[in-house]
């Protein structure tokens, strides 16, 4: 996300969710091939061995080593990507002024060390990192439930996943043309809001097995909210953090999905007094979750911010 411009964002953000989809799809086949589960976990798992390669081959962030006054560095990344895009960049911008460097001006507060505890040292940014945090915690758990929750309505696992990736990759698709055109906000609110629903809506079907087609399609429609909800709320909160703690942020973030992926299985088990149960509570977070984003300030077409007083700026606008 920092290495692209604000017209690319949508497009590059969505590109690692569609290859989460088709590692569904992928899983889908593996699993009808390969019976035995340890087997099976361990030729999934060893695909992640081949990630050890990005070190060589991705560069840097140049955002994050002009931050960090690293110019020499900065300097060899941009230098690829003006040869790759054919473009030029303006005479002297890495040409020393005395001791400084022209870029420096932009980045004066770099030469500080950043940690998490700067997300809640300001007032926006403190509101906005802890809406985050709850939306990425629901986002996750209700996704993750969800998603238990559809491979049980049918009688064939392989086919339910497929089921699952396929409506994944329409969620993308759709998120990519609405996205700059709605606002990250708009559809971030209305994908949970869809997606919550839906979750309040089929505890009122699920006990009659004659509206068993419908139940199912509602849990079709409430995953595909959830799977966008998901793409947005990547895109969204790397354009929320600033530089200097983006890093932070976003670990913050996907620690807290985490949380609300493990707590999501124990809501689960709530459906022993009723079996709805689970559904309302997804379906009530999912809800409150959107309520909370609203709050959140657009930034769609709108520059990352480096420094957390940029952040308060765009965050207080």
């Amino acid at each position: 996300m920092e290495m692209v411009g604000p017209s690319t964002r949508v497009l590059v953000g969505s590109s690692f969710q569609y290859f989460f989809a088709f590692g569904y799809l992928t899983l889908a086949v593996i699993a009808a091939i390969i019976d035995d589960w340890r087997i099976l976990q361990v030729t999934i798992s060893s695909v992640g061995l081949l990630f050890i390669g990005y070190y060589w081959i991705i560069p840097e962030s140049a955002r994050w080593l002009l931050q960090r006054q690293k110019m020499e560095q900065a300097e060899k990344v941009i230098a690829l990507v003006v040869k790759e895009n054919k473009v030029t960049i303006p005479a002297g911008s890495f040409s020393t002024n005395g001791e400084s460097w022209s870029f420096r001006d932009q980045f004066k507060d770099s030469s500080k060390k950043f940690h998490i505890l700067d997300l809640f040292r300001s007032p926006h940014l403190r509101r906005t990192s802890l809406i985050i945090f709850f939306t990425w915690m629901v986002t996750s758990g209700v996704y993750y439930g969800l998603v238990q929750f559809t491979l049980d309505l049918g009688r064939n696992d392989y086919v339910n996943l497929l089921i699952v990736a396929i409506t994944e990759i329409l969620a993308y698709t759709v998120g990519l043309f609405i996205l700059d055109r709605h606002g990250r906000r708009q559809v971030l609110c209305g994908s949970l809001l869809l997606g919550g629903s839906m979750l309040l809506i089929i505890p009122l079907l699920a006990e009659d097995d004659s509206l068993h087609s419908s139940v199912v399609f509602l849990a079709v429609i409430g995953k595909f909210g959830l799977a966008l909800a998901y793409n947005v709320i990547y895109i969204f909160s790397a354009e929320l953090f600033p530089t200097v703690v983006r890093c932070s942020g976003l670990g913050c973030s996907s620690a807290m999905a985490r949380v609300g992926g493990v707590v999501s299985s124990y809501v689960l088990l709530l459906k022993v007094y009723w079996k709805p149960l689970p559904l309302f509570v997804f379906g009530a977070l999912s809800v409150a979750a959107s309520f909370l984003a609203f709050l959140l300030p657009e930034t769609t077409k709108k520059d990352l911010p480096d420094t957390l007083s940029e952040a308060e700026t765009v965050i207080s606008a």
